[in-house]
This record gives C-alpha cells, sequence and structure tokens, in this order.
C-alpha cells in the first residue's frame, strides 16, 4: 500500500481554507477603503476590517466556527462591495449633495450591521469557549 506523503489531513485543508477566506475577505476591504472619501465611513469600514481580522484570529483557533461565517464571507460581503461601489459612482458623478448623504449614510448602516455580526460571531465562539470549560469543571467536580 502506497501513502501519499504530501496529502494533507482535512484540518491542514480547513487551515488553508481559512487562510485564503482571509485573505480575500481582507484584500476586498483593501479595494473598497480606496473608494471611500469621508473620514467618518472610512472610520468605520477600517474598524470593521480590523473585526474581521480579530474573527478570522477566532476562527483559526476554532476551526469548527468557520462554517458560520460563511454568511459573512458569502453574503454580507457582496453587498458591502455593492454598496461601496454604489457610494463612489454615487460621489463621483456630481450628484447634489443629498443623493451622496444619502448613500454614504446607506453604507454606514451596512458597515455596522457587518460589524454587529462579526462581534456576535465572535461572541458565540467565546461563549462556545465557556460552555466547554464549565462542562469541563462539571466533569472534574464530579470525578472528585
Amino acid at each position: 500500500m502506497l501513502f501519499n506523503l504530501n496529502q494533507k489531513s482535512p484540518e491542514q485543508e480547513l487551515q488553508e481554507l481559512i487562510d485564503e477566506s482571509e485573505k480575500s475577505f481582507l484584500d476586498a476591504f483593501d479595494k473598497m477603503v480606496l473608494k471611500v472619501d469621508h473620514n467618518l465611513t472610512y472610520g468605520k469600514l477600517m474598524n470593521l476590517r480590523g473585526w474581521s481580522r480579530k474573527l478570522f484570529d477566532e476562527v483559526r483557533d476554532h476551526p469548527d466556527m468557520f462554517k458560520q461565517t460563511s454568511k459573512l464571507r458569502n453574503i454580507f460581503m457582496p453587498a458591502l462591495k455593492t454598496a461601496v461601489d454604489t457610494y463612489d459612482r454615487i460621489n463621483n458623478s456630481g450628484a447634489d449633495h443629498k443623493t451622496v448623504k444619502k448613500s454614504r449614510m446607506d453604507l454606514e448602516r451596512i458597515i455596522e450591521l457587518g460589524t454587529t455580526a462579526t462581534q456576535t460571531l465572535m461572541d458565540k465562539i467565546h461563549s462556545q469557549d465557556q460552555l466547554n470549560v464549565d462542562l469541563d469543571l462539571e466533569v472534574l467536580k464530579k470525578m472528585l
């Protein structure tokens, strides 16, 4: 029986998928921030980028939680990109101030939703950790 020494374990493949997803996610943020010229909106977008990086760090430590990031990666990120592109297009079209402001406010609302979703996922990971610690303590108490 021959063994492929280069074959990756499922854990290694999952870690690579997490790494690739994080790179893609953060690269998308880096492209988006170039299109945002409003300081507050830019700051909110960079804050979300920071939370996203923290989330991927947590997921790297808890790979079983990766699947729970799928909505963030596959639904939210395209919606955010669309909102940034729309804001950029309207802002550069010579549209009136009111239209640009509305587009920016819509974008900021989407960013805030993404930040909340990211923080909620991180809370879920931490609560799972706490549950595991609590269960371990219960088992130890029963053993003693």
